[in-house]
C-alpha cells in the first residue's frame, strides 16, 4: 500500500461507519439525478433520443460492475477470514506455550511467564489498533523486542541438558508464534491494488447515472424502486471496502482479540 493511500485510511480511521455508508449512498443519489436530469434535457432537445441509446452501454457497463461486486466481495471475504484464523490459531499457540513453561526448572518459569504475559497483552492491542492508527509502529517495536527477551530467556532456561525435552517442546511453539505474528503484521497490506476499489467506486457512480438516465425515458418512474437500488448496492459496496479495511467502518478485526484477552487473563492464574 502506498504512502499516500495509508495517510487517506489514516484520515477515515475516525469516520463513523454511518457517516462512510451515507456518503457513498448520498454520491450515488446525485449520480442518479444528474442522468435523469441529462437524460431529461436531451429528450427536451431533441438532438438525442434517449430510448434509442439505452442498453446499448448500460447492459455492459453494470455486467462489470456486477462482476466487479463478486470478485471483490469473494476476494475480501477470504482475507478476512484469514485474519480472523490467525488470531484465534494465536491463542492457541499461546496457550500452549504457557503450558510448556511448566516442563522448565522453578526457578526460570516465573521470568518467562511474565515475559508471555506482557507478550499476549501487547499482541491484543497491536490487533485493536491496526496499522492505520498513529503509534502502531512503536507498540509492535515494543512487541519484537518482548518476544526477543522471552526467546532468550528460553534458550536460557533450556540449555541444560536435562531440558532437552522442555528446550524442544518449548523453542518450537516460540517459533510458531513468531511465524504467526510476522504473518499478522504482513497480512494488512494484503490489499488489491488501490486502483480496483477506485473503480468499484466509480462504477457505482456510472450505474446509478445510467439508471437515472434510462429512468428519463418513463413518464412518471418508481422512486421506491430507484431507492431500493441505490441503497442495496450502496450497502454491497460498502461491505467489500468494509470487509478489506475492517478498522474503518462497522466490522472491526479487532473484535476477535477477545481470543488474546481470554489467554491472557487465563495466564494471571
Amino acid at each position: 500500500m502506498t504512502p499516500v493511500a495509508m495517510q487517506i485510511l489514516a484520515s477515515w480511521i475516525d469516520l463513523d461507519h454511518f457517516a462512510i455508508y451515507g456518503a457513498l449512498v448520498a454520491c450515488m443519489v446525485l449520480a442518479l439525478a444528474a442522468g435523469h436530469w441529462l437524460g431529461r434535457r436531451h429528450q427536451a432537445s431533441g438532438a438525442v433520443a434517449a430510448k434509442e441509446w439505452v442498453g446499448i452501454v448500460d447492459g455492459p457497463i453494470l455486467a462489470i460492475y456486477g462482476l466487479l461486486l463478486a470478485f471483490c466481495f469473494y476476494g475480501a471475504m477470504q482475507r478476512f477470514d484469514e485474519r480472523r484464523k490467525l488470531i484465534v490459531e494465536e491463542s492457541i499457540v499461546l496457550a500452549s506455550a504457557y503450558r510448556q513453561t511448566d516442563l522448565l526448572p522453578e526457578a526460570d518459569r516465573p521470568l518467562i511467564q511474565k515475559l508471555l504475559r506482557d507478550y499476549v497483552e501487547t499482541q491484543s492491542e497491536l490487533r485493536e489498533r491496526g496499522i492505520e492508527v498513529e503509534g502502531w509502529g512503536e507498540l509492535h517495536r515494543r512487541s519484537r523486542a518482548i518476544f526477543e527477551q522471552l526467546w532468550d530467556a528460553a534458550v536460557a532456561a533450556t540449555a541444560n541438558p536435562e531440558a532437552r525435552e522442555a528446550r524442544r517442546a518449548l523453542l518450537a511453539t516460540l517459533g510458531d508464534i513468531d511465524r504467526i505474528s510476522t504473518t499478522s503484521t504482513t497480512s494488512p497490506y494484503l490489499h488489491p491494488p488501490l486502483v480496483i476499489p477506485v473503480i468499484l467506486l466509480l462504477l457505482s457512480m456510472a450505474s446509478a447515472f445510467l439508471l437515472g438516465y434510462q429512468t428519463s425515458t418513463i413518464p412518471r418512474p418508481s422512486w421506491v424502486h430507484l431507492a431500493l437500488f441505490v441503497i442495496f448496492f450502496a450497502a454491497v459496496t460498502y461491505l467489500i471496502v468494509d470487509l478489506e479495511y475492517p478498522r474503518l467502518g462497522a466490522i472491526r478485526i479487532g473484535d476477535m482479540k477477545e481470543f488474546l484477552n481470554e489467554r491472557h487473563r487465563a495466564m494471571e492464574y
